[in-house]
């Protein structure tokens, strides 16, 4: 940086935004007397000072706003590539108990990283052919009015549907539990499924399957009967 170039000070939020609010209701008597002016010379002073007043709210607000940077945790999301990070409770699928804590990453290039005490399980994209956000009314329903109906994809319910089914007999509330469901091809080009409870992360958990759509990440599947 050039030392003899001049500094833009930025000006505090908390500063910036009652001036703003003050300049705002100036400029709208402006615009009100201009609008319903009469004569032709004081309606065009009168939008002239509203014009001032609207850009000199925009530079104050710029001035307040400029040089803001994202928080260090979120700059080093953003440097390692990470979509999005959420902890939930895993289900079914991988080689570890029922109910154990995990935390997911998803990785903008379509990778999935579950990370479950000193184990960690990565999934590339090339292998995950579906990622499902389905609730447990989602789950229960299919599963009861069909006989090997399909969710996320290629995965039957089976034992899946069984186990989450099973699960909410046991919910007596209103609460609604939602469900991340992963299906992906493994080693032995075999399909295969994770299921993780994401009731408390359901948002970023559905930001991840949004993406996944979007972004033309999933492989899907072809399936010969």
């Amino acid at each position: 940086m050039n030392k003899n170039q001049p500094k833009v000070k930025k000006i505090s939020k908390a500063i910036a935004i009652p001036i703003s609010v003050i300049l705002g209701i100036i400029a709208l008597f402006f615009l009100l007397m201009a609008v319903s002016a009469d004569d032709s010379d004081l309606k065009l002073i009168a939008y002239a000072f509203f014009g001032c007043f609207a850009v000199l709210i925009f530079c104050i607000m710029r001035a307040a706003t400029k040089g803001i940077k994202p928080s260090k945790s979120k700059q080093k999301r953003i440097e390692l590539g990470i979509l999005a990070e959420f902890n939930a409770k895993h289900i079914y699928g991988l080689p570890i108990a029922e109910e154990m804590d995990c935390r997911i990453t998803a990785y903008t290039a379509g990778n999935i990283k579950v990370v479950s005490g000193t184990t960690t399980f990565t999934l590339p994209k090339e292998q995950i052919t579906d990622i499902a956000v389905k609730s447990h009314t989602e789950v229960q329903s299919q599963y009861v009015s069909s006989a090997g109906g399909a969710i996320a994809g290629a995965m039957m319910f089976g034992t899946l549907g069984a186990l989450i089914g099973g699960r909410t007999k046991k919910i007596t509330n209103t609460e609604i539990t939602y469900y991340l469901i992963i299906t992906y091809k493994n080693k032995n080009g075999e399909f295969a499924y994770m299921t993780f409870d994401v009731s408390s992360h359901t948002f970023q958990a559905r930001k991840l399957m949004i993406d996944a759509q979007m972004n033309n990440t999933l492989k899907g599947q072809d399936i010969s009967l």
